[in-house]
């Protein structure tokens, strides 16, 4: 397995209790705010990079937390060739 590094980016504003449910479901996530949304980032371990986005946006949906984009950590890229 690998770990993948990458950042979700939300449409929602930042909320103690969204991010402490987010914590609470996601032990490998850091939240902040980017231009006002609440942002994810994951070092996530799996198979795949897929895999590991997949899982970490279907933990946020679990929230009702949607997910805008996904922005891929440099390190992650070159894990890829």
């Amino acid at each position: 397995m690998q770990v993948y590094a990458f950042t979700v980016q939300t449409n929602r504003n930042s909320d103690p209790s969204i991010v402490d449910s987010i914590y609470s479901v996601c032990d490998d996530a850091t939240a902040s705010v980017e231009n006002g949304k609440l942002a994810i980032a994951f070092d996530r371990r799996a198979d795949t990079l897929e895999q590991a986005i997949r899982e970490a946006v279907d933990a946020l949906r679990s929230l009702a937390v949607d997910v805008t984009s996904v922005t891929l950590d440099v390190e992650s890229l070159a894990v890829l060739n």
